[in-house]
């Protein structure tokens, strides 16, 4: 029978994947369709478009209980679009932004897993010791 993991990781890759591609792929089409607004300043749409995807991430990271898939998959994606714009040399702004962003969900991520299995170790530590305790009466 597959752990919970099994089931949990592959779909938190695709929430965090596809997270990151609504808001690129938002801004993409605007461009390809030479949208006016986004003529007059692609790079700030491009700079929003990034900025939004982080700020959905730092939400559901907190939400999905700091998945791993999920961050993982935007830390990728995030420097995929780093690369990309500095490849094709189009925005070092947007570039540095996503390498930005990547750095601060790792951090967001680890964090609060190390927080969550301290939490559970600590909980679990403290049921056993209160187990003993109330068995032994001290003797």
């Amino acid at each position: 029978m597959a752990g919970p993991g099994l089931v949990l990781l592959p779909l938190a890759l695709y929430a965090g994947w596809l997270s990151v591609a609504i808001f690129a792929n938002g801004a993409e089409v605007l461009r390809a369709y030479g949208s006016p607004v986004f003529e007059a300043v692609p790079v700030a749409w491009s700079v929003a478009a990034r900025l939004a995807a982080g700020t959905v991430a730092v939400r559901w990271l907190a939400r999905a209980r700091y998945a791993l898939g999920y961050g993982a998959a935007m830390v990728w994606a995030l420097v995929g679009i780093a690369v990309a714009n500095v490849t094709r040399g189009l925005s070092t702004l947007v570039a540095v932004i996503a390498v930005v962003l990547a750095f601060v969900l790792t951090v967001i991520t680890v964090a609060g897993r190390r927080r969550q299995n301290g939490r559970a170790t600590s909980s679990g530590a403290r049921r056993h010791r209160g187990n003993v305790g109330a068995n032994d009466k001290g003797e």
